[in-house]
């Protein structure tokens, strides 16, 4: 689930994809979103031979139903921030398979709710993917963890936490010896108020 985009490396996925269907040829590849490489995309997975196990849904308003439907997902990104896909499909409770970079670490830990993997490694992507398809009690305890490393990560938990910490700082500022001006600023009110 991601933009047809470069940094998004979609043709590490296609490439790996060959090899994972050489052991679990029942396979199916999905790619949601849309972007200016969808021809690129479309050509190497005829090239690589597996066109008729790719499927490109372009854009989806509302991907979690399609995710629903998934085994396992992947992410291949060069560089990501915290991704709202990889949220939602660890959400669902499915294992994921992604690039060890940016945000990615901070929500899949290595074998516990899905695999990291160096960007670029088409191999390691394709074993990794391999063995969570082939591996029904590992995918299962995967799965688990991944709805489970969510349970906390809601839009009020997120609110709560940021409010917390500035009124935390704001009280810290108040308290120290910035000098009069800081006292008689009320907390939690704007600078540009």
């Amino acid at each position: 689930v991601a933009n047809l985009h470069q940094v998004k490396r979609h043709s590490d996925l296609i490439r790996a994809f060959r090899h994972v269907l050489q052991v679990v040829s029942d396979a199916h590849l999905v790619l949601v979103g849309q972007g200016e490489l969808e021809g690129t995309l479309r050509e190497l997975a005829e090239a690589e031979g597996v066109a008729a196990r790719t499927h490109f849904l372009g854009r989806v308003e509302q991907p979690v139903g399609v995710i629903r439907r998934f085994t396992v997902a992947a992410l291949c990104s060069a560089s990501e921030g915290l991704s709202n896909a990889l949220m939602e499909c660890l959400r669902e409770g499915k294992p994921v398979v992604c690039s060890d970079v940016g945000g990615n670490p901070e929500l899949v830990t290595d074998g516990v709710n899905g695999f990291l993997y160096p960007v670029g490694d088409e191999a390691q992507l394709a074993e990794r993917l391999v063995r969570l398809l082939r591996d029904d009690s590992l995918r299962s305890a995967m799965a688990m963890n991944a709805a489970r490393s969510m349970a906390g990560m809601t839009l009020k938990a997120m609110a709560d936490a940021h409010m917390s910490a500035y009124d935390s700082l704001l009280e810290g500022r108040a308290s120290s010896s910035a000098g009069p001006h800081v006292e008689n600023v009320p907390l939690r009110q704007s600078p540009i108020e």
